[in-house]
């Protein structure tokens, strides 16, 4: 484990850790205790993450994504976190959008991903929240939610904006 940390160290020490373009680089400890940095836009590559710490503290993106097996373990993970995911995006963006993409591999029927109180639990400063949804059933209740992307088939994908 101390060389995990000692590699980061590393890592961020060497390079110099910037944000232009709103590029953030972010710690994420995986659901096997292992860690990783990636980048706002490749962050949905790990399933699960437990917790996600961005480098450098002050960085702010307009996009970031996250995967998750289920609802369940992104509901965790929301309350895992000190703080919300509406932090992570500045303030304001000069009409651009700020996005926020979850991948949910599976979801249940009883859970609330668009309920109010789950979206408010998301923070500010999101300006469209998108969910990429599989193995959804027409009997869901988000079913008639759903928009299709053709270059991402195998995703149900609702949009919310904010």
């Amino acid at each position: 484990m101390m060389i995990q940390w000692w590699i980061l160290f590393i890592l961020f020490k060497s390079s110099l850790i910037n944000c232009d373009d709103y590029l953030c680089h972010y710690v994420v400890n995986k659901s096997d205790n292992t860690f990783d940095v990636c980048m706002n836009n490749k962050c949905n590559e790990f399933v699960d993450p437990n917790w996600i710490m961005v480098r450098p503290i002050d960085c702010k993106t307009k996009y970031f994504s996250l995967t998750f097996s289920t609802y369940k373990k992104f509901h965790l993970f929301l309350n895992q976190i000190q703080w919300k995911l509406g932090d992570l995006f500045p303030s304001k963006v000069n009409n651009q959008i700020r996005q926020l993409r979850i991948y949910v591999k599976q979801i249940d029927f009883d859970d609330q991903p668009i309920d109010q109180n789950q979206l408010i639990r998301l923070g500010f400063n999101i300006d469209l929240y998108q969910l990429y949804l599989q193995n959804i059933t027409p009997n869901n209740h988000l079913y008639q939610l759903i928009h299709y992307d053709p270059n991402e088939p195998e995703w149900d994908i609702i949009r919310i904006q904010l």
